[in-house]
């Protein structure tokens, strides 16, 4: 046999040994969720986690809660970049990592793969109450200095920092505090309860109450007014175009995961928010789809940002 022939054949024996490397994904993927279970976020993580499984790509999500999300970030970002596990955070782990150490900043170490939901912040009052308006709860505020308090939940939360931009800048010298909790339940409890004068929460938080009658909306910091409730004003509309912020909710990625799998996976996330099925369970949830792409997601996180970091300002000048 010549020794061209034995060349050919081992070079042919070798080609048929390299095993053919698997289509990702080849295993289930895995979700960390910077929520705790039960919440609008991590409910309509599951809703998409089912669709993602039902089309051939099983989806495990896996509640993180631990340093308020930071504990799962960092897990993210020690894992192998091969794709199979990601974080899904938002606007209260982003204010984390600004203004504690937490071994990351989200801004800057992780991919944006897709963002899913992006939730307008609600400010409601007791219906009892008899305020109609924003402008009647701040007038109030200016005659009861201190006494016109308002909840959210956590003490380093989007609502916070929105509301200490617009007092800095509409209303400066108005003391109305802010009263940290721990939930949106905690928050609204606290109101019916009569120890707040305000909650300012989410659409998914405050909708029984809304729809029940014992709160009343006042304003909304979307784009637009929201379609369930069209009476309510936009901040926007009343202070100019800086009163708008969502609190995002996506997908991010270790930074060195491959960009087709970060594609992939946000196609997915994409065609799963477009799906009737999954709109319908979003819609009783009381959240919205929200699909943004890596770059308009990455954009999206730079606007959080600037708006947070002028935030922060305001909260240590108060």
């Amino acid at each position: 046999m010549s020794m061209l022939r034995v060349f050919l054949l081992l070079v042919v024996a070798l080609l048929f040994s390299v095993p053919a490397q698997a289509e990702y994904p080849d295993k289930p993927i895995t979700v960390y969720c910077q929520w705790g279970p039960g919440g609008s976020a991590d409910l309509g993580l599951r809703v998409l986690a089912e669709y993602a499984t039902k089309h051939g790509v099983p989806m495990n999500v896996v509640n993180k809660t631990a340093g308020s999300g930071s504990q799962g970030g960092m897990e993210v970002l020690k894992a192998r970049p091969d794709g199979y596990l990601f974080l899904f955070a938002g606007g209260s782990l982003h204010i984390l990592s600004l203004v504690k150490n937490v071994g990351f900043k989200l801004t800057d170490d992780f991919t944006p793969v897709a963002d899913l939901i992006d939730m307008p912040l609600t400010f409601c009052v007791r219906s009892d109450s008899g305020i109609k308006s924003f402008d009647e709860w701040i007038e109030l505020a200016k005659q009861n200095p201190g006494k016109y308090n308002y909840g959210s939940p956590t003490a380093l939360s989007p609502q916070r920092f929105f509301m200490s931009n617009l007092l800095k800048d509409k209303f400066p010298g108005v003391d109305a505090p802010h009263v940290p909790f721990s939930s949106g339940h905690e928050s609204n409890t606290a109101l019916l309860g009569g120890h707040t004068k305000a909650t300012f929460g989410v659409p998914g938080t405050n909708k029984s109450y809304l729809n029940s009658g014992d709160f009343t909306l006042l304003g909304v910091t979307s784009d637009e007014r929201l379609k369930e409730w069209p009476d309510a004003p936009t901040f926007k509309e009343k202070y100019g175009d800086d009163y708008v912020m969502a609190s995002y909710h996506g997908l991010f990625a270790h930074p060195k995961t491959p960009k087709p799998i970060v594609e992939k996976v946000s196609k997915l996330m994409n065609d799963a928010l477009k799906d009737p099925e999954v709109i319908a369970k979003f819609e009783k949830i009381g959240i919205i789809p929200s699909y943004k792409n890596p770059e308009d997601f990455k954009t999206l996180i730079q606007k959080f940002d600037k708006q947070v970091k002028s935030g922060l300002e305001s909260v240590n000048q108060q």
